[in-house]
Formats: structure tokens, sequence, C-alpha cells
């Protein structure tokens, strides 16, 4: 994740509420079972005096302890890159290879508003109805995932 993100999500957990509307399915809380992932969304911390990082740095690296390794030159094998371990439990969930189509049952799609991609559609045949909780996207070469599979948590 990135080093701005670190705290907030270390004190106040993971939010999809918090998240960006530009991710591809929407905002979420993104996860993947696969480290080699988080390459496409880590952004290195490169500098101890970096303002923005000071909450974070005076955590990790207090007085007399461990010290940032980075000289402030991004891109340099001493920058650091932050990798969250979650373990989760996904609810009711879809799966999909496109981020439209639920594979488990066709013909139906897997958002209450395709627009907005806010709130997964509801569960058929459930009562009272209930919401699916997380979308799981699988790698296809047709599909929208081509490397890592990713599981997206909304509720």
């Amino acid at each position: 994740t990135k080093p701005e993100k670190v705290v907030e999500i270390l004190t106040q957990g993971l939010n999809e509420k918090l998240a960006s509307m530009r991710g591809l399915f929407g905002p979420a809380v993104y996860l993947a079972e696969d480290a080699c992932k988080m390459d496409q969304y880590a952004t290195p911390d490169c500098d101890y005096e970096i303002p923005e990082l000071e909450d974070l740095h005076s955590l990790l690296f207090r007085a007399g302890a461990c010290r940032h390794p980075g000289i402030g030159n991004e891109g340099d094998l001493d920058d650091l890159f932050f990798c969250l371990v979650v373990r989760t439990a996904l609810g009711w969930y879809q799966r999909t290879l496109d981020g439209s189509t639920n594979l488990d049952c066709p013909g139906f799609g897997i958002w209450q508003n395709n627009d907005e991609k806010r709130e997964l559609a509801i569960i058929q045949g459930t009562s009272p109805a209930m919401r699916y909780h997380s979308l799981f996207c699988n790698v296809a070469p047709h599909g929208r995932l081509k490397r890592f599979r990713e599981f997206m948590v909304y509720n």
C-alpha cells in the first residue's frame, strides 16, 4: 500500500468506504494471494525526512533503534515498500472474469448499480434479500486480470 495510508489502516482498519472510486472493481478493500501483485500498487518510502510520513516514521524508527535506510532518491535499492498480510473471510462472494458477469448465476449482473460499483447485487433466492459481501476475480486470457487473482471486499 502507499506509505501515506499505513498508519491510518493500522489504527482504523481497512475500510472500503474510504477507498478510491477509480478502482477497476469500484471502491473496495482489494486483496491478493500473491505478494507479487503489490508491485502494481505499492509506492516507495525513500527518505526519513518526508513530512507526510512523520507519524509512520516515528513509530518505526525510534531513537537508538532501527534507522530509515533511504537516502532520499526514489528508485534506490534502499527504498521501503509496505505490504500488509491480511486474513479475511469473504462471506458470500461472487466469481467473475470481467467485472460484470456473475459466473455462478449466468444472466445476472454483479452490481446493484453498474455506474457506481458501490453495492454488489442481491443474492438470488435469499429471504430476506441479502447482498453479496465480496467479489472474486479470477485470471483468464479474455478476462480483466491476466496475472494474479484479486479479492474485493465491500461490506
